[in-house]
């Protein structure tokens, strides 16, 4: 599936990274996927079928982005492993 060498990865998620992702989670996030957080901390790379690329955040992008704010009002991104969407 990935088409070239040409990628770039990251070192393995830091243990209060990967704590702090659980933490913001609503949802414990799947153990394969804290797994490989703890290989690849996120990168991105070329693959041969669609999407044609593929990008992984690191652990403290996404526990940050799924973190609810503490503002009233404000709609928060819904983490679906792997993809992040805006309510």
């Amino acid at each position: 599936m990935l088409i070239d060498k040409d990628r770039q990865t990251e070192a393995g998620g830091p243990a209060q990274e990967l704590a702090d992702l659980i933490d913001a989670s609503k949802n414990a996030p799947p153990e394969d996927y804290l797994s490989f957080l703890t290989c690849s901390n996120g990168g991105q790379g070329g693959l041969s079928v669609q999407p044609l690329w593929l990008f992984l955040h690191a652990a403290a992008c996404v526990a940050g982005e799924v973190r609810p704010p503490k503002l009233s009002g404000v709609t928060y991104p819904i983490l679906i492993y792997g993809f992040l969407f805006s309510a």
